[in-house]
């Protein structure tokens, strides 16, 4: 099938389930809250659109595509014009799809647990991504309460328009998590991924480089000012009051500029040619300044995503593999059939049922047909197997890796020993097939405790 044909079912797919979602919000809620049903076949092939893991990505992928688009007309506001509120239609679609993904975020840290949940890079993207869509909304609307309409030249609305844009951004970066699936694109991906932590890890030393820099030069031309304003007042010179570096924020502003390679000599110099030395000195920590992050901090990191990145490529397909099973058991598991926005029906009416099915709970227990809360076992079930093919993943991927590695650390210190052992023993009786089996007992028990070792970390890891 050709990747046309795919993005034309793709799209097929999305409108079906848009417009199916009616039909199939009654038949899970009846499943869901169902007291006798024993046939999980029933319906199966109009909920596999819903329910199957690849269905369920690919509707979760295709919905959060039509959230980017409406991202993307927000941009065009000027063409659709504004209402009273300063919003447009179509904020309020967005406005829908973040509530939807809030739910189905905070679902998933609950099924989860909030430290395996976090735990995940795209996870934490989601929060990110929820968090300034909300806040943005929320600055907005609390602004618009406040002034009682909309005011464009007010802080608080250009403050808003600024945290959406910021989450615009990062809606639209996290799109390359569905690249995993790729066995090209997947490993790219991971190297984005890794060679961000080194710019993190990295800031915090350029960070500290850079503010040192602004206060010394600062200083330098605060003293220059602090001087020309002393002279003007007994009247002695009448040069200049104020420098391009005699403040911290305008001294922020050109030493990033410094970085991309524009220089302005004329911001470096001075006026009165009493405080040439001024001048020079600034010139000198400018210089310094260069050569300290631009030709080795920044080098350094280039060397530090060059070495990320070769580290991935080394073993691209077990990194990328690990990282598209991981995200292929969120899909495996229980939960999120229903994609944003369409959940804010699903979960409305989910808890109105619950709150109403409240009131049988009593009759539910009596059942005899009924052993247990089918929910609570279908859960533990879900967990124990998801527990059992995290233990399957890690044997099948890392198993020859980590035996390879320590068998063969293993086997030179014991090849050592045992031509040792040899030597000693070659005057007294020859090595023979009892020797033999001893020495495979030997490796057979390390092997086994570091496979129960293993095991330990990975139920450690699990749970």
């Amino acid at each position: 099938m050709s990747r046309i044909t795919k993005l034309a079912w793709f799209f097929l797919q999305l409108v079906f389930v848009a417009v199916s979602s009616i039909v199939y919000i009654p038949i899970r809620l009846a499943r869901k809250f169902s007291c006798c049903n024993k046939d999980d076949n029933t319906w199966w092939e109009f909920r596999e659109l819903y329910e199957h893991p690849y269905s369920k990505f690919i509707n979760h992928t295709m919905w959060y595509l039509g959230f980017l688009s409406f991202i993307l007309l927000t941009s065009f506001e000027h063409e659709f014009g504004t209402k009273a509120a300063g919003l447009v239609h179509i904020d309020f679609v967005v406005l829908s799809f973040v509530l939807g993904l809030l739910l189905q975020e905070f679902q998933e840290a609950q099924r989860q647990g909030f430290y395996v949940y976090m735990s995940k890079w795209w996870n934490v993207v989601d929060t990110l991504i929820i968090v300034t869509f909300l806040a943005s909304y929320a600055v907005w609307l609390l602004s618009w309460f406040h002034y009682g309409k909309w005011k464009p030249r007010k802080a608080a609305f250009i403050v808003a328009d600024v945290l959406y844009a910021s989450a615009t951004v990062i809606a639209y970066f996290h799109l390359t998590h569905i690249f995993q699936v790729d066995s090209v694109l997947g490993p790219l991906q991971l190297s984005l991924y890794k060679m961000l932590k080194d710019v993190r890890r990295f800031f915090v030393i350029f960070l500290l480089l850079y503010v040192s820099f602004v206060n010394g030069i600062v200083k330098v031309y605060s003293y220059y000012i602090a001087s020309q304003i002393e002279l003007r007042r007994r009247n002695i010179t009448n040069y200049e009051e104020s420098h391009s570096y005699a403040n911290h924020a305008d001294a922020l502003i050109g030493l990033f500029w410094f970085l991309l390679g524009v220089v302005d000599d004329d911001k470096i110099s001075v006026k009165d040619p009493a405080f040439v030395l001024t001048a020079t000195f600034g010139r000198l920590f400018l210089m310094v300044y260069v050569i300290c992050t631009v030709i080795v901090a920044l080098n350094m990191l280039i060397a530090m995503m060059n070495n990320s990145f070769e580290r991935i490529m080394e073993n691209s397909d077990i990194e990328w593999k690990f990282s598209r099973a991981r995200m292929w058991l969120e899909w495996i598991d229980n939960g999120n059939t229903v994609p944003a926005p369409i959940n804010i029906i699903y979960i409305f009416y989910e808890r109105a049922v619950r709150l109403c099915g409240n009131i049988f709970g009593f009759f539910k227990e009596k059942c005899r047909c009924c052993q247990g809360n089918k929910e609570e076992d279908e859960e533990q079930a879900t967990k124990e197997r998801r527990k059992d093919t995290m233990k399957d993943l890690v044997v099948k991927y890392l198993k020859d890796r980590y035996f390879g590695k320590s068998g063969s650390e293993y086997n030179r210190g014991n090849k050592t020993r045992e031509n040792n052992d040899a030597t000693s023993r070659r005057g007294t009786y020859p090595m023979n097939i009892n020797d033999n089996i001893n020495l495979m007992k030997r490796l057979v028990d390390h092997q086994t405790k570091e496979l129960a070792e293993l095991n330990k970390k990975i139920d450690s890891m699990v749970k």
